[in-house]
């Protein structure tokens, strides 16, 4: 009879004990800003900021995952700790040497396929962040009109992300085989005896640490971007109109990117020459991931012109302003080609209260160089593994273990989008100082970047087959005659999937089906980066602010801006299947309402304010249910009804949160001593009920994208010094 939790609490470990919802981290900003008058008319300049961070995450200790993300682990038949080997049993049921007691019984080495490995402490990740950034330049004027600056920027950030408590496969493989008392690793947390006719717990063991520090090493993994660039720009009138004049602006940059992701030797892939496979790594719980590095570089150029039509000096009825702006970018990138995408909108004010406002426009996303570049690697299908929709009607196996690649994609194009606003502000008549805006917008995308699903793929591989060998049993081709190429480069699947070569097991199996032609297991399925969706957003701005008359106490002010998503959804046409819509409404924290609301008080050298953040319900498509379940308790309001890919699912409704926050500033002025001035301080509480973040799946228990400062109340404190 196994072990209970109940009778043997020994036997288990609570492994929640070792998470921490939020990483604890320290941080440190730094800006600075220098200017210098060369001229009247040129001045130069500079900025230089810094940011450092130190965090540390902890997790539960290192686990061994076998078959699919580790190697099984052997335990030698003679490792003193193995309570099924030679130290136990005998087939003679011989005494041991020093006189101890052995059944009789074959010895058996023990396989390790799942289980903490004992006495490696919690897994303690210190992650340092820097950044530093640096822009220098010259700016001045040309003539009474004319504007213009030119600098230069560089940028450099770097992140360390250390583990000291991380476990070498092959040495831990080592120390399992070793049958030295002294240097064998015990993997069970006890020692045995024989007492009667079994084996039996004896003592409490923790291995000592030498046994611990022949095979635990340290983790560590470097990633580093740069961004140089240069570029100027000027701007400026270039003809007078009846109304007023036209304004020209135009500039250029040129700018260099790079990213490197760097991992030592084993830990991205086992070295050549060290005996183990050169396209696997040592660590356990770490898939391979090969070094990476990308570079590009970018030219830009762009223009644009606002030309006013009718201004209040015309005295034109219901215009008393009337303006149109146009522009356009031209962007050339040496690693996917170029793009030119223009803007115009259009400003008009029938009477003075009312401004009425519209724009539209192109936009593109380039992809990222990770996404261009990244190396190929690998992970491994969590047990039981993956089914193949081809094979299993056919063998009836069941799932099994498939490696799951990834790798950059060269030929990605950029995401394109068009977008359209229309709007209007009003700055209401009645009430001074108070102005109300509401603004209505929607983007269309296309090229959208994303990966098809293993499913997606698979599916696509079945049709592909099934169709290849309809075809060829239409051309009179037997079926035991059909070549799908499996295991070759002329597979006839998706070109996504490797199979390998069909072995005699295989072919027996096929040879009584008379539909589906012969083809082996699946090694490997790519998900590479690809352009295979569509993509529309729409919804409302909406905003307010006022500001009230200047009391004795000080001067109010009031804002408040508040997003509605309408609609968001993206359209994904993978090859060989249907078309899939997923909403993206109020769905893992894009939510239908976002919205902040803010009192400030201003006098003198004092500034006080205090804000509410509101953010809506969402699902969590991470915690889903069955319709019958949904239906079963009432239709409840914390599960959320939504269309995803075709059909409807039923997600746990994180619930929606209202914040506070809130900040007090002082400037210090031309009496205050000399080295304060023109200085200036404020202090900020960020969560100032330190309220809890709603529940949601996952290993923190809410959703750490949305709700990043929101486990605790944050204090803040800013400092600046103009000299």
């Amino acid at each position: 009879m196994g072990p209970t939790r109940l009778a043997d609490p020994d036997f288990y470990i609570n492994i929640n004990q070792f998470f921490i919802g939020s990483p604890r981290s320290n941080r440190i900003n730094s800006f600075n800003g220098l200017e210098f008058d060369v001229t009247n008319q040129i001045t130069a300049f500079a900025d230089i900021s810094f940011y450092h961070a130190d965090s540390v995450t902890v997790r539960s200790p290192i686990s061994i995952s076998a078959p699919t993300a580790d190697a099984l682990a052997p335990m030698s038949v003679d490792n003193p700790y193995n309570p099924y080997g030679s130290r136990f049993y005998n087939v003679n049921g011989t005494p041991n040497a020093d006189g101890t007691a052995r059944l009789t019984g074959t010895p058996r080495s023990i396989t390790l396929e799942s289980e903490l490995v004992k006495d490696v402490p919690p897994d303690r990740t210190n992650v340092t962040s820097n950044l530093a950034r640096v822009v220098t330049g010259f700016r001045g004027k040309v003539g009474d009109t004319w504007n213009w600056e030119t600098g230069l920027l560089y940028s450099r950030a770097a992140v360390v992300d250390k583990s000291a408590f991380y476990v070498r496969e092959s040495l831990l493989h080592n120390a399992l085989m070793n049958t030295d008392p002294a240097t064998a690793f015990n993997p069970f947390g006890y020692t045995f005896k024989v007492q009667g006719n079994s084996v039996v717990a004896d003592q409490v063991y923790h291995n000592p640490a030498s046994v611990m520090s022949s095979f635990i090493q340290g983790f560590r993994r470097d990633g580093r971007s740069e961004i140089a660039s240069v570029d100027a720009h000027a701007y400026g009138s270039i003809y007078t109109l009846w109304s007023g004049d036209v304004s020209l602006a135009f500039g250029g940059e040129y700018r260099k990117e790079k990213y490197s992701d760097l991992r030592p030797p084993f830990v991205s892939v086992n070295p050549p020459g060290s005996g183990l496979d050169p396209t696997d790594n040592d660590f356990l719980q770490f898939p391979p991931a090969p070094d990476s590095a990308g570079h590009r570089t970018v030219s830009s150029f762009y223009s644009e012109t606002i030309i006013p039509l009718a201004a209040p000096k015309n005295h034109v009825p219901l215009v008393k302003s009337f303006e149109l702006s146009g522009s356009a970018r031209y962007e050339r990138y040496s690693d996917f080609g170029n793009t030119t995408k223009p803007k115009v909108g259009i400003n008009w004010k029938p009477v003075d209260s009312v401004m009425l406002r519209g724009s539209a426009s192109e936009g593109f996303t380039a992809p990222s160089l990770p996404m261009l570049y990244a190396p190929t690697q690998y992970t491994t299908s969590a047990a039981p593994g993956t089914l193949d929709p081809y094979r299993n009607p056919v063998t009836n196996e069941g799932p099994y273990v498939t490696r799951n690649l990834t790798f950059g994609n060269k030929a990605l194009k950029p995401a394109d989008s068009k977008g359209k606003s229309a709007g209007i502000v009003v700055d209401v008549p009645v009430v001074k100082g108070l102005s109300i805006s509401a603004d209505y917008w929607e983007i269309s995308q296309s090229n959208v970047i994303g990966s098809l699903s293993v499913s997606q793929i698979l599916d696509s591989d079945a049709q592909l087959l099934k169709a290849y060998t309809a075809k060829q049993l239409a051309a009179g081709v037997p079926i035991g005659q059909i070549d799908l190429g499996s295991g070759t480069a002329a597979y006839k699947g998706d070109p996504s999937v490797v199979r390998y070569t069909p072995t005699a097991a295989d072919n027996t199996a096929f040879s009584k089906s008379t539909q589906a032609a012969v083809v082996g297991q699946i090694l490997s399925i790519a998900t590479p980066f690809l352009n295979l969706a569509e993509g529309y957003a729409s919804g409302w701005d909406l905003g307010g602010n006022y500001n009230l008359p200047t009391l004795p106490v000080g001067k109010f002010a009031i804002s408040s801006d508040w997003a509605y998503l309408r609609k968001s959804y993206t359209l994904q046409r993978p090859p060989n299947g249907t078309p899939i819509l997923n909403d993206r409404v109020n769905v893992n924290g894009s939510t239908r309402w976002r919205g902040t609301t803010t009192v400030s008080w201003r006098k003198g050298p004092w500034t006080v304010g205090f804000s509410g953040y509101y953010i809506g319900s969402f699902a969590d498509t991470s915690a889903t249910t069955t319709q019958a379940v949904f239906e079963s308790l009432g239709r409840p309001a914390y599960i959320m009804k939504q269309f995803n890919a075709g059909t409807y699912t039923y997600a746990y409704r994180v619930h929606d949160s209202l914040t506070y926050n809130a900040f007090a500033g002082y400037q210090f002025g031309r009496n205050a001593p000399k080295w304060l001035r023109s200085s200036s301080i404020r202090f900020g509480v960020i969560n100032i009920l330190d309220a809890k973040p709603p529940l949601s799946s996952g290993a923190t228990g809410y959703p750490t994208a949305v709700y990043s400062l929101l486990p605790g109340r944050t204090w803040t404190t800013e400092i600046t010094k103009r000299f």
